[in-house]
């Protein structure tokens, strides 16, 4: 008896498999070519029927014979459908190649939370400096950058935010400096070293103006200032900027000191892309700039 009910289960599951057709292939971006991971694909007309494409952009579906259009979506993507005559106990391979969607997105801060969220749902006080202001200044060290935030001021390379001390010997800073949420404080002194700081690569920087120490330590009593660099796009990247300069003449002509041309120049540069799973990024910069501000 309980064969036979076996028996009667499994029947219908056979003969199901048999008047099926298999449909795979792989989900891929159509100008890169990388596989789509995690993409969608539905069955029209009965959205909750699919399945999802693999760490490879592969997909595998069964469906029952006649013409069914399928819908591949992924993230960021435009939708795209496709059309497939499958057939009993047959095996079909449909790949889909999607278009990237450029979309408006809210600005995104991670500093006030440690995770990502919204800029106008916070609840302190924040200001984000977008790597255009840094570009359109010609900015060399990111203390420049910096300096354009208001209530910020830097004092002998430490910063202090809404009038709070910037450093107290012995202690370290009172305003934490990081880079991909990674303290950039020296150990000994606690002071920050602004020359590590990339600003030929840059995100966004975000600027907590208010205590966050809950957070980040006794280093953040007057704030955050948190440099975010920037992942590689799916289009290949490249900077190369070149300045110089010179520098004016006193109108005190006996504090004239120098006997060549004071100039000062340097340049930096950029690339990055994605080489399969793997990102790359090379940056790095030069600079010759004597100050011309006295003899030591």
């Amino acid at each position: 008896m309980r064969k036979g009910l076996l028996l009667a289960f499994l029947l219908p599951v056979l003969i199901y498999g048999q008047n099926s057709g298999l449909v795979k292939g792989v989900i891929q971006d159509i100008n890169s070519q990388e596989p789509l991971v995690g993409a969608s694909v539905v069955l029209l007309g009965n959205e909750g029927f699919g399945t999802v494409s693999d760490l490879d952009g592969n997909y595998l579906l069964k469906l029952a014979p006649g013409l069914h259009k399928l819908i591949f979506n992924s993230l960021g993507y435009s939708p795209d459908t496709l059309t497939i005559n499958v057939s009993a106990g047959s095996e079909f391979i449909l790949n889909a190649k999607l278009t990237s969607q450029a979309q408006q997105l809210d600005m995104m801060v991670v500093s006030a939370g440690r995770f990502e969220q919204k800029i106008e749902e916070l609840t302190v006080s924040m200001d984000v400096l977008k790597p255009n202001i840094v570009e359109n200044k010609n900015t060399t060290s990111i203390e420049t950058a910096l300096e354009q935030t208001p209530g910020l001021v830097i004092l002998d390379n430490e910063p202090q935010i809404r009038g709070g001390s910037g450093f107290n010997f012995g202690v370290g800073s009172r305003v934490a400096i990081m880079v991909d949420d990674l303290p950039l404080l020296t150990g000994d002194a606690g002071r920050p070293e602004w020359g590590f700081i990339p600003v030929e690569n840059l995100e966004q920087i975000e600027v907590i103006k208010g205590a966050a120490s809950v957070m980040y330590g006794s280093s953040a009593l007057s704030g955050v200032i948190n440099v975010r660099t920037a992942y590689p796009k799916d289009k290949p990247t490249t900077k190369v900027n070149l300045y110089s300069g010179v520098y004016s003449e006193p109108r005190f002509k006996p504090a004239k000191w120098w006997d060549r041309d004071p100039i000062y120049y340097g340049m930096n540069f950029f690339h990055s892309r994605k080489i399969k799973k793997l990102d790359l990024v090379v940056g790095g910069n030069f600079q010759f700039d004597p100050g011309f501000i006295g003899p030591p």
